[in-house]
């Protein structure tokens, strides 16, 4: 699971000791994390060591074992990370008592930082560790706690959901309302397309939103089940609009079905036999500790993941189709603040209905994602300094 403390896409709030400033919002796609459409450049002047930028937060880590931050730096490549604090040129600290060395990649990259147990958040504060003039960029600042393989379906949901919001095409107005708070049945005015039983709706009056699937349909009036916001109208609308609203669902097979409706699948993961079964990774370094906390990751997992998209209507089934395509051909998903790849795996499979009663057309499309699944608590390392070997020659 994870819980966005800031996406890190403004530059209002921003306040620094030095001439260091949130200067620049980018928009170049590949330095910018989580679907957000700009991050953060900061500036950094010749000048600076020791001086500081910071934002005030307000967010609860409690429940979360690690922070994760994407990161680049035009001039400070961090070397070594591992080994030595004087290779990192900046540090982090979020308020609590704490600090952490912070890395910068070489690419812009994604780095965490192990925070469990840690209090209240209420600042993101970013200190220089040198004198030269830099440019770094930030972006999607995530609390983090692995839940596989709930993350993943989290994730692919997200996604998914993101894509059909901004698909005007998918956004099908209906017609309008008029109701009170309480009503069980609505009666919809207008064209009424796509409106069946199993359908979910999206009432909205530019104030108040809430969406309903359709238990009863007459065409004269709709009556509600309990999934979404309830078998209850919950607020007062006149002439509000109603919108086809396409659910993204994963273990939709402890509801009732969602017509159309795009649902996720795929629990048992495959152990991929490559490279070493088990290896070390190493945390960032506290500035107090000056050590590196490391984690053991387990095997390598691969998940093969089922979407399956339904409608009665042709036309919206291949709408939701084009949406699903365009998600797998992009190859990218962000999960828990981290990029990873996704792959197809062959062909769409259409499956027609067998029944007149089943008049329900159905694709499906495959894909699959591979991940490392951590399984030790992290614990502190001391940091490295001035290792001496002796070697001894025997004559």
């Amino acid at each position: 699971m994870k819980s966005v403390i800031d996406n890190l896409n403004a530059l209002a709030g921003w306040t620094s000791s030095g001439t260091m400033s949130a200067a620049i919002l980018n928009d170049h796609p590949e330095y910018i994390s989580g679907g957000n459409t700009s991050s953060i450049i900061i500036s950094v002047p010749a000048g600076n060591t020791g001086k500081y930028i910071q934002k005030s937060i307000t967010f609860d880590p409690s429940g979360y074992d690690e922070v994760v931050l994407s990161i680049w730096s035009r001039e400070k490549t961090t070397e070594n990370p591992e080994m030595l604090a004087a290779n990192y040129h900046y540090k982090i600290d979020f308020g609590t008592g704490e600090e952490y060395y912070l890395p910068t990649p070489e690419k812009f990259s994604q780095v965490s930082f192990y925070i469990s147990g840690a209090a209240t958040f209420n600042k993101i504060k970013i200190t220089a560790l040198h004198n030269d003039e830099d440019y770094l960029c930030i972006s999607y600042l995530v609390a983090v706690k692995e839940q596989m393989p709930l993350d993943l379906f989290n994730a692919a949901r997200d996604e998914l959901r993101t894509r059909i919001d901004s698909y005007t095409t998918l956004n099908k107005f209906v017609g309008n309302v008029t109701a009170l708070a309480g009503d069980t049945s609505i009666s919809i005015t207008g064209t009424r397309q796509f409106l069946d039983r199993y359908a979910v709706i999206k009432i909205t009056d530019g104030i108040n939103t809430e969406y309903h699937q359709i238990e009863v349909y007459d065409e004269e009036a709709c009556g509600f089940n309990g999934l979404y916001s309830g078998t209850k109208i919950l607020n007062n609308f006149t002439a509000a609009n109603v919108y086809l609203y396409i659910p993204v669902e994963f273990g939709v097979d402890s509801k009732d079905i969602i017509l159309p409706g795009i649902s996720i699948w795929g629990i048992t993961p495959e152990m991929i036999l490559r490279g070493s079964a088990l290896e070390d990774i190493f945390d960032n370094f506290t500035v107090a500790v000056e050590g590196a906390s490391r984690r053991r990751e387990g095997h390598i997992y691969k998940f093969n993941i089922l979407i399956d998209v339904e409608a009665r209507h042709y036309e919206i089934l291949n709408l939701m189709s084009e949406v699903v395509r365009k998600f797998i051909a992009r190859e990218i998903l962000w999960m828990n603040g981290l990029r990873y790849e996704i792959k197809d795996e062959g062909i769409p499979t259409a499956v027609e209905p067998v029944e007149s009663y089943e008049f329900i057309p159905k694709i499906q499309y495959n894909f699959h994602i591979e991940f490392k699944e951590e399984i030790w608590t992290r614990t502190i390392l001391p940091m490295l300094t001035n290792p001496v070997t002796t070697a001894y020659i025997l004559t």
